[in-house]
């Protein structure tokens, strides 16, 4: 009992080691493949329509109120940044997003352009809507993880059938019966 304990465990290792540098470690490491994977596969890996929009954190109730009255009335981003940062720095900062409409804050923009104020306690925040972006492929980066899984999937199924055409199956069927007694 013990020695056939081992040989599972010495053919389980060995297995395991070959899976590993025949599918697992070899997506990992084969750029080229991955992209070419990937570029074959491009409507796998879609975003749906996102909105794109930017999310202004002000110091304060005074910053958000002069930042929403600047922009509203046509001043760029940049006249914004710069009057108001002059005093204080990083008095208004602001980060770009493109959300999908499953996203909350996404949701609640979805039907707006330019200057949102949204209305939460505590948060001297208010939003610019750029627009609806339509449904694009993810690139690479965006998509790698799922690019990848799906990368040693095809790797192990090329393996097997590589197997299967060099060692193909023969079925016992004497055998077969008699294990489904």
């Amino acid at each position: 009992e013990f020695r056939h304990i081992m040989t599972e465990y010495h053919d389980g290792i060995l297995l395991f080691d070959l899976t590993d540098r025949k599918v697992w470690s070899k997506a990992l490491n084969d750029t080229s493949g991955i992209e070419a994977f990937h570029s074959t596969r491009k409507e796998k890996y879609m975003w749906k329509e996102r909105v794109n929009y930017k999310v202004y954190n002000c110091l304060d109730a005074k910053v958000k109120a002069a930042a929403v009255k600047m922009l509203s009335a046509g001043k760029s981003e940049q006249e914004v940044f710069k009057k108001l940062n002059k005093k204080v720095e990083n008095a208004i900062v602001a980060k770009e997003f493109k959300s999908e409409k499953n996203d909350a804050t996404a949701a609640k923009l979805w039907d707006s352009k330019g200057v949102v104020d949204i209305k939460e306690e505590n948060a001297n925040k208010f939003y610019w809507v750029m627009g609806i972006i339509p449904a694009e492929p993810k690139t690479l980066k965006e998509a790698k993880g799922m690019v990848t899984s799906d990368y040693q999937d095809y790797l192990m199924n090329e393996w097997v059938k590589e197997l299967r055409a060099k060692y193909p199956v023969v079925i016992n069927e004497a055998a077969l019966v008699e294990l489904a007694k």
